[in-house]
């Protein structure tokens, strides 16, 4: 009886204490929305606004460097991800882990070992994980909130995550309590208050968007459409016989099935493809700018990025090529910084299109900010960088997951996109 007692007063003791750092994360941090999105409803320091980390490659060792283009964290990893929320994600042997920055000290803090086959990035402070075959979650000081017993799950929007158990899909909340029993074959993350969802019988299919009771507030009727995505913006996009539309709150159609491709709308505006070129229309379904460009990206920030001929570069909303087409490779502007290659390494730019970061132009080696003694030689020549995941482990947006049995780990920038 005195142990029972003993064991209650221990878990009691560490219930208390995961929820006063839960309680102190959320003061600290604040939640990010409009032109400075982090992805998902992370949250981000105050004073990291202007002090955002960039991941480098030099000599196939990653690091980070600030907006001013110093090296703040020395290059020494085996891969490094973008700085989500004053997280890293970064990659040693093969295994997942991540890390902060002190800046105080100007030395690296690992918030959670690099223990795990795969992990994504922190979303409303709370990461999935995975051993390679199950899945779990973790919050910020590295306490499994879901232990690795999913077949499946996404990150957290609006304070829930859709989680699956064998072949069935439900939602749990941030501690990982089930809010929506596992009881649909298809679901998306929440946006707006509703996510997709599909429920199916031997003899229907009921295909619509629940609410956070988990009822469907919309299904489709008469095979009006064959797909359902997630509200942005006040727009969904839906398809019907391969051509993309949009409808809005009231699950009304706005915009006629015509495109052949579509990204959610961003800032009034969305990227379409419509007989093999992109362009973009606004919320009316008006078009802005012609279709003309071969790839098309989201106004995420104040510049979208565009490839023409094989090049990419960067347009503002009246179409007008701010940095023209002239990159081999690129990602979309994050917190007004771009990577950019012209070359096998990537270095960045600034909204201007000024360099920030050029691994081809030292030619005595490479110091570290905070440790003018640590160097290293001068960049050399590589491949193109890759997530270094199999194709299974790139994030996709709803459950169950695509298989995809290729070998293939090259990088996919729309799942990239932040």
């Amino acid at each position: 009886m005195q142990m029972q007692r003993f064991i209650s007063l221990i878990l009691l003791f560490a219930t208390l204490l995961c929820t006063h750092a839960h309680a102190q994360i959320n003061d600290d941090f604040q939640q990010i929305f409009g032109s400075k999105y982090v992805g998902d409803g992370a949250y981000l320091k105050k004073a990291e606004w202007d002090d955002h980390f960039y991941p480098i490659n030099i000599n196939n060792k990653w690091g980070y460097i600030n907006q001013r283009g110093e090296i703040t964290i020395f290059p020494q990893f085996d891969w490094a991800d973008v700085q989500y929320a004053g997280i890293m994600r970064i990659v040693v042997g093969g295994r997942t882990g991540f890390i902060t920055y002190n800046s105080g000290s100007g030395q690296i803090e690992w918030l959670v070992q690099p223990i795990y086959a795969w992990a994504d990035h922190f979303a409303e402070g709370v990461a999935i994980i995975s051993d390679g075959n199950k899945y779990g979650f973790i919050n910020r000081i590295g306490i499994q909130t879901v232990p690795l017993e999913l077949d499946g799950a996404l990150r957290y929007r609006e304070g829930l995550a859709a989680f699956q158990k064998g072949n069935l899909i439900g939602y749990m909340n941030r501690v990982g309590k089930v809010m929506i029993p596992a009881k649909f074959d298809l679901a998306h993350s929440f946006s707006e208050n509703v996510a997709v969802a599909r429920t199916s019988t031997r003899s229907s299919k009921t295909l619509g968007y629940i609410d956070r009771k988990g009822e469907f507030v919309y299904t489709v009727k008469n095979n009006q459409f064959d797909t359902l995505s997630s509200f942005s913006d006040g727009l969904a996009a839906i398809e019907k016989n391969g051509l993309w539309g949009f409808i809005n709150r009231k699950y009304e159609l706005v915009t006629e099935p015509q495109f052949e491709q579509v990204r959610p709308y961003f800032s009034d505006f969305a990227a379409v493809r419509k007989n093999g070129k992109w362009g973009y229309i606004n919320k009316e379904g008006k078009t802005v700018i012609e279709p003309q460009y071969d790839e098309a990206y989201d106004f995420q920030e104040v510049l979208a990025m565009i490839k023409v001929n094989n090049k990419y570069g960067f347009i503002n909303r009246e179409g007008e090529n701010i940095i023209p087409p002239q990159f081999a490779d690129a990602l979309p502007y994050y917190f007004d910084t771009a990577r950019i290659s012209q070359f096998p390494n990537f270095g960045y730019i600034d909204i201007e299109g000024s360099i920030i970061w050029d691994p081809r132009s030292p030619h005595d080696g490479i110091y570290n900010l905070n440790d003018n003694k640590k160097r290293m030689k001068a960049p050399t020549k590589r491949s193109q960088a890759s997530i270094p995941y199999k194709q299974d482990h790139i994030y996709q947006d709803k459950l169950p997951k695509e298989r995809d049995n290729s070998k293939s780990r090259s990088r996919s920038r729309r799942n990239r996109r932040r």
